[in-house]
């Protein structure tokens, strides 16, 4: 192969790999901004995973102290977000909302569900959504709480099914 020839093939390759790349986060950047400047509280975003489809509500929103939450020596300040999952896809879901769920506050500080604080059984915590089976047409909702100080506001929350992994994320504005 002459030299030409073969800096043509390099050349050609390396286009198309930055052409795939550039296609593979476009979209899933524009899935994202398009979800972050518009969607807020009682909104709902489609977001998909490798082989189903969710329709992900945004209820409400509430701010619990520790107090409330069951005593400072208990568990610390929590801040609640309420959410109503239909599948719209046609397999069963089956998933741990502790780990599809992130809260951002203002200060860029990311915070986990914070499912192992809370107890079910207490007053107040019996709609708690953690982990979810879902046939295809059903709906589930519930309440996804996050450890958040009294001095610290949330910002937006993603949404992302497969445990974290599926391929589109949901966000949601909290301010």
């Amino acid at each position: 192969m002459s030299r030409s020839v073969h800096r043509s093939v390099v050349i050609a390759s390396a286009l198309a790999v930055v052409a795939l790349l550039a296609a593979a986060c476009g979209s899933a950047n524009d899935s994202l901004s398009a979800a972050h400047g518009g969607a807020g509280l009682g909104d709902s975003q489609v977001v998909a995973g490798s082989s189903l489809k969710l329709e992900v509500w945004l209820d409400e929103t509430r701010r619990l102290p520790a107090e409330e939450a069951g005593g400072t020596q208990v568990r610390p300040a929590l801040f609640g977000t309420k959410l109503t999952i239909r599948n719209v896809g046609g397999r069963f879901y089956d998933d741990a909302i502790s780990l599809c769920a992130v809260l951002t506050d203002t200060s860029g500080r990311t915070h986990n569900v914070a499912w192992e604080i809370v107890d079910e059984r207490a007053e107040g915590f019996g709609d708690v959504l953690e982990g979810v089976r879902i046939p295809a047409g059903g709906s589930r909702s519930g309440w996804v709480y996050f450890a958040l100080a009294p001095d610290q506001r949330p910002a937006t929350l993603r949404f992302t099914p497969e445990a974290g992994f599926g391929r589109e994320t949901g966000v949601w504005s909290l301010e």
